[in-house]
């Protein structure tokens, strides 16, 4: 195993020629002397036979030289739509863990497993090993169904924010407000209610704890000094000297007086820009140089390369060009294909649209109708006591690992014991 990716895929590549060059002379040398093989091939024409022979061992090299990836192929369109639909399943518990987060960041309850705010996104990956997660009620199955029917749902109540639409593909996950929602609350960063989803909005619209969003963070608002000090005051110490004098911390202080007073932090951030115009005033004036940049490709390619290079360039652009617009679609078509029914598809003036939105309607309503399955297995799992398959991959995620390791070296740094006795309920009163 190498650091290095490419070199790790570069190895890959020749391990799989060398495996399939084998397999090819095995292959050949089978073909013409073993008596099995003879026999098959009597009454064919000789020529053939010797051109046969060739064509096959280099079919029978590609087999299995590219078994472990064509068999992967095989088994995600198997199971591609259950796949998907285990995904929503698992969203339902992401919001009963969620809420769970809400009750222990503002000290109602210790829970087991969890030392400090971050180790819930641990059973995100892993909600068998979550022992205070109720289990899911056929109520919320019920809920969570009826909101997938639902065409654009928005939430009436939702908090609009002037950052709101930088943020739309987080709002769409159902991750991050556990990884983000109450740190970024107990760090006075005014977009966090963003990261909030349709479907948690409106699973509190049926039972009633859209209140959960307004407890007190009080177990993170105690992280969130542990993890300034770290910043103010570890960290720098692991920089150099040239990147600390260009190095722009904004203090947990800092942030709170800008969140309470909006016209300090506009005339904060009015001085930063003057600052960094002036400071970058007399720099060159600098264009970007990417291989994606076509203006700046075309002229390069013009200018220093030969006519029959620039040819050949041309011809890839254009050939790229006719991939961008089939590439999306390509994927939909493959799952289209292998269905044995008919899938209705509405006019369209672009036939990708019409391709893309026809499967996209096939699978919203085949993965709702797998819902009831996958809820019947999983109750069937904890009636006998047996382990359900979540389908997600168990670890330490790495945003827990990170940042519980900054709270425990800032409070050494403070003198204070490595350990999270301080966010237990029984401490947190003299901890504030």
């Amino acid at each position: 195993m190498t650091d290095n990716p490419f070199e790790e895929l570069r190895n890959r590549d020749v391990e799989k020629a060398e495996k399939q060059s084998k397999m090819y002379e095995e292959t050949i040398k089978q073909l013409q002397t073993e008596e099995r093989f003879l026999n098959f091939f009597k009454g064919y024409n000789p020529q053939s036979v010797e051109s046969f022979i060739k064509y096959y061992a280099q079919r029978k090299s590609d087999w299995y030289a590219n078994a472990d990836d064509r068999l992967r192929f095989r088994l995600r369109m198997d199971n591609h739509y259950f796949e998907e639909a285990m995904e929503l399943f698992n969203e339902i518990f992401l919001k009963k863990l969620f809420d769970m987060k809400c009750r222990w960041v503002a000290g109602e309850m210790d829970l087991d497993g969890i030392e400090s705010s971050v180790d819930f996104i641990n059973f995100a990956n892993d909600p068998n090993s979550c022992t205070f997660v109720e289990p899911i009620t056929q109520k919320e199955l019920d809920c969570y169904m009826q909101f997938k029917q639902l065409k654009n749902w928005v939430p009436s109540n939702r908090k609009k924010l002037e950052f709101d639409e930088e943020y739309d593909d987080e709002w769409a996950s159902c991750v991050a407000p556990i990884l983000y929602y109450h740190n970024q609350q107990s760090c006075f960063i005014e977009n966090s209610i963003t990261h909030i989803p349709p479907w948690f909005y409106y699973y509190d619209t049926w039972f009633g704890t859209a209140y959960l969003l307004d407890l007190p963070c009080r177990r993170t608002d105690l992280e969130e000094k542990y993890n300034d000090i770290w910043e103010e005051h570890i960290h720098p110490q692991t920089l150099s000297p040239e990147y600390l004098k260009t190095r722009k911390y904004q203090s947990l202080a800092m942030r709170k007086l800008h969140y309470e007073n909006r016209e300090i932090r506009d005339e904060h951030i009015k001085k930063l820009n003057e600052a960094y115009r002036e400071e970058h005033k007399n720099d060159p004036k600098y264009i970007h140089l990417h291989v994606r940049n076509k203006e700046i490709m075309d002229e390069l390619v013009h200018n220093i390369e030969s006519r029959e290079v620039e040819k050949y360039y041309h011809a890839t652009r254009e050939w790229e060009r006719r991939l961008e617009g089939g590439e999306e679609i390509e994927m939909d078509v493959i799952y289209l294909q292998e269905l044995d029914e008919f899938v209705p598809i509405n006019s369209n003036n672009d036939f990708r649209v019409a391709i893309k939105e026809a499967h996209d309607q096939y699978e919203e309503r085949t993965m709702i109708e797998i819902l009831p399955y996958i809820f019947d297995n999983y109750r069937q799992c904890i009636k006998n006591g047996e382990e359900f398959d979540w389908g997600t991959e168990e670890g330490k995620h790495k945003h827990s690992i990170d940042n519980r390791k900054k709270i425990l070296e800032a409070r050494v740094w403070k003198g204070e014991p490595a350990n999270f006795d301080f966010l237990k309920k029984e401490n947190l009163a003299q901890s504030s």
